[in-house]
């Protein structure tokens, strides 16, 4: 018989334990394919370590794999946090990675069913599940996060397919969907892929940096896939509440970085030329209507960041 082809799971936390701890108690009930799951702590500043390391304490004979915490000293963001579990998973010879946001729930066969696809699919090399919206109190709906998702050069940012629409069938029929890019959400990424185009990009440090993996992925010949078989919940915006400054802030600076760094040359400058009376019109919207003052400034500081190349956490 042959032997199962070893899956490290990475889940990603930073002050959000409980989000994390609902997120492990869903991977027990996933019985096979064979795996592995590595918990990085991004330097939170809650308990998560102590929060986290009881809970994998306490149900240690639950598992029938390792659940190991890794605990970084500081927030090294999205693609920091989890390179760091990626490396370590590589040097133990995973066949496959998979990223996990901890605020999402699996479906019991979600991993089994996209390993099945990858496993017939040797062209596909980064691949997501269908991704639903989850509600705060954990409650699973049919509304659709992410099944698919293309990039919009002019306006800098990435569009999620039938986002918000109700899971209808849209997908049925389909062993895999290519997409545009894939999400960091739910990501499964084959080896190949870390050995040809390396670890994800950290300038980003939140948003992004998923998207430009993928189009390096996609430029080296490899196919980013949704497995509609294959199921997931998310809540979503856990990091940084949605809409809020520093949420809008990251968003735009990073779909201008992301546009800099892979857009034909035409569409960079027709991008960044869009940018500054989309900077002059949030000016306005800042100076004349006080409720759309949060937006207005994120994307104000977000242009403002990508024209003077500031990358990494954005602490002020």
């Amino acid at each position: 018989m042959e032997k199962p082809t070893k899956t490290t799971i990475i889940v990603l936390n930073w002050n959000g334990w409980k989000d994390t701890l609902r997120c492990l108690e869903s991977l027990l009930v996933v019985k096979e394919p064979v795996f592995e799951v590595l918990v990085v702590d991004n330097g939170s500043e809650d308990e998560s370590v102590t929060k986290i390391q009881e809970f994998i304490d306490k149900n240690k004979d639950l598992y029938p794999v390792p659940y190991t915490l890794i605990a970084n000293k500081e927030n090294l963001g999205f693609a920091g946090g989890n390179n760091i579990g990626i490396k370590i998973a590589y040097h133990k010879g995973a066949g496959y990675v998979l990223l996990l946001n901890n605020d999402t729930i699996v479906d019991p066969g979600f991993l089994k069913q996209m390993l099945d696809v990858m496993e017939k699919h040797h062209t596909i090399g980064l691949a997501n599940p269908k991704i639903y919206r989850m509600k705060d109190n954990g409650e699973k709906t049919n509304q659709f996060w992410f099944a698919g998702a293309d990039i919009n050069w002019l306006y800098t940012r990435g569009k999620h397919r039938f986002v918000n629409e109700m899971d209808s069938g849209q997908l049925n029929g389909h062993e895999y969907v290519e997409t545009g890019y894939a999400t960091g959400g739910c990501l499964l990424i084959r080896r190949q892929i870390l050995e040809e185009i390396h670890l994800m990009p950290e300038d980003y440090f939140l948003y992004y940096e998923d998207a430009e993996w993928s189009l390096r992925a996609k430029k080296a010949g490899w196919l980013c896939a949704v497995i509609p078989a294959a199921k997931v919940w998310h809540k979503g915006a856990a990091s940084t509440p949605e809409r809020s400054v520093k949420y809008v802030r990251y968003h735009v600076r990073g779909g201008l970085f992301l546009c800099l760094r892979n857009a034909p040359f035409g569409k960079i400058i027709l991008a960044y030329l869009w940018s500054v009376p989309r900077a002059a019109w949030h000016a306005v919207k800042w100076l004349f209507l006080p409720e759309k003052r949060p937006f207005a400034a994120g994307v104000m500081l977000g242009i403002r960041d990508a024209w003077l190349h500031k990358v990494g956490e954005i602490k002020e």
